[in-house]
Order: C-alpha cells, then structure tokens, then sequence
C-alpha cells in the first residue's frame, strides 16, 4: 500500500486544485495567509513541509501520500475487533483500492479525513475489547483532530459518538 501510494508522487503536474491548495500553503508558509484559506488540517500540514522542504509537486502530495499508507496500516487496530483474517482483507481492499490510491496521491481536500476515520474506529474497537491507554489516546487525539481535516473524518466522529452514546442503552 505504501509503495502505491509514495513511488513517483512528482510524476504528474498539479491539477488545478491541487495547485491552488498548494499556492495557498506556500503563501501560509511564508507567513501572508490568503482571503479564505481553509486551513484544515492537510493544507496546515504542507505548509510546514514546504518551510522545512522546498516547494514542489513532490512536497505539495507529500502529507496525503504519507497519510493514506498509514491509512491501511491503521488497520490493524482492528484486528481484535474483526479478527485477523478481516484485518487482513480489510488492509488489503484499502492498500489496492483505486479511489483510495487516488485520493492518496493528491493534494486535494479529503485526503486525510480517512486515516482519521479508520484510527478512530479501530482504536475505539480495540479500546473496548481490551482498555489500554494508548488506545484511549490514539482515539482522543483522532477524534480531537476530526472538526479540522474533512467530512470523512467528522463523519466518522459523529458516528463514534452515536456509537458511544448508544453503545450503553
């Protein structure tokens, strides 16, 4: 999955919204942020790639890249709730799924919202299965992260938090 997701990221040229998002960071970057910056949490991230890094494609798809291989490897957090075999099918749908690929290999919005999304549902299901507090902090710090990057991943929130209001009755 993750040889997918970070092998040749400079290949192509920006899309057109790709290169604004990027125009956006590397404006943030240099400290002028511009009329109706997002500001969510993928555009912030690139931003302080492109202080440390220089200011390339390869950079601007760098976050996103890096997020969704560790997308299907947050899929083991779910190995004790769905059992090995069903980590393993899951991981491996995420690894070669080509919209995940996609969404993966771009600088768009939504590109982080799904390695929220499957972190907070695993360690919530690993949580509960077995309380640890390293999983309580995994779920705190996802879903304290959620509001700020996408619709998926505060979706996926919401849906937590129905789980948990709903999850005693």
């Amino acid at each position: 999955g993750a040889a997918l997701r970070l092998a040749r990221l400079d290949a192509l040229p920006l899309t057109f919204e790709e290169s604004a998002r990027a125009f956006d960071a590397l404006r943030v970057s240099r400290n002028a942020v511009p009329d109706g910056w997002s500001g969510d949490l993928a555009a912030a991230l690139t931003s302080y790639l492109f202080r440390v890094f220089d200011d390339t494609d390869l950079v601007a798809r760098l976050a996103p890249a890096v997020a969704g291989a560790l997308m299907v490897g947050a899929v083991a957090l779910c190995g004790r709730g769905l059992g090995r075999g069903g980590a393993l099918a899951a991981g491996a749908l995420l690894a070669f799924s080509p919209l995940a690929i996609l969404l993966a290999r771009s600088a768009t919005a939504f590109s982080l919202g799904g390695l929220l999304a499957v972190a907070m549902a695993g360690s919530l299901l690993s949580y509960i299965r077995e309380p640890r507090a390293a999983t309580a902090f995994l779920f705190a710090v996802a879903f304290g992260l959620a509001p700020s990057t996408d619709a998926v991943a505060t979706t996926a929130a919401l849906a937590c938090a129905g789980f948990l209001l709903l999850e005693p009755v």
